[in-house]
Parts: C-alpha cells; sequence; structure tokens
C-alpha cells in the first residue's frame, strides 16, 4: 500500500509527462503506475482532475507549435550528393498548414457540406454494356 507522499510523488511524475508527451500510457509508465490507476484518480481527486486538464491543454498547445513550425516554418532536410552532405533544402507541410487554418478559422475553411432531402428517392442504374428501356 502506498503512503499519501508516494501517491502525491506518482502524480506529479505523470503530469509533467502528460504535459510533455500528451499520452496518458507513456505518463504512466513514466511515473511507474498502471493507466488504470491515473485514470482513477481522475476519477476521485478533483484537483488532479484540473491539473490533469490543464497538462492535456499544455501537451496540445505543444503539438499545435510543432504543426506551426513544421508548416509555417518548416524544417530542414539535408541534401546529399556522392555521399556527402552538401546542404539543405527546407520542407513545408502544406497538410498541416491546412489544419492549422481550419482550426483557426473554420467558418472560412471548414469543408462545407450541404444535403438536403425531399422525401423522394429516384434511383436510375446504368450498366455500360447494356442499353437502358425506354420509357412508356
Amino acid at each position: 500500500m502506498s503512503t499519501r507522499r508516494q501517491t502525491s510523488h506518482w502524480k506529479q511524475q505523470f503530469l509533467a509527462a502528460f504535459r510533455r508527451h500528451g499520452n496518458v500510457t507513456r505518463a504512466a509508465t513514466a511515473a511507474g503506475v498502471e493507466r488504470t490507476t491515473a485514470y482513477k484518480w481522475r476519477e476521485s481527486d478533483a484537483r488532479f482532475a484540473a491539473q490533469w486538464a490543464d497538462a492535456e491543454l499544455e501537451a496540445t498547445e505543444h503539438l499545435e507549435g510543432a504543426a506551426h513550425d513544421r508548416a509555417v516554418e518548416g524544417v530542414r532536410e539535408p541534401v546529399f550528393w556522392h555521399g556527402e552532405e552538401v546542404g539543405y533544402i527546407r520542407k513545408y507541410s502544406d497538410r498541416l498548414l491546412i489544419f492549422l487554418l481550419k482550426a483557426r478559422a473554420p467558418q472560412k475553411y471548414r469543408d462545407n457540406v450541404h444535403a438536403e432531402h425531399d422525401g423522394e428517392l429516384t434511383i436510375k442504374v446504368v450498366y455500360d454494356d447494356v442499353p437502358l428501356p425506354e420509357s412508356p
């Protein structure tokens, strides 16, 4: 059975790792506890639950920062010639840029899909090699 001091230590280790990784399993492993234990702590300890939420937000913001850097600042990739590094190119991620725009301004950049149904449905099946019968 663990003491309060040990549990508090494990919780702080979990939260520190969760802030870095945003992954419950990795954070629990880093703290030396089962992931189910972390979920039980969150259910039974309101203060820990609030700290969990804050750590999760921080992890998400870290990921957003990394996505921004890759999309806008780009990443350096080395260029080799005859087995030797001769320079680098900067690569950007258009896909990440799209996701960032959709998150920041969804009214403008979201995928717009509009479907209406009036209750009637007509299905026409056309086979390329069979002519359609004439309508009466």
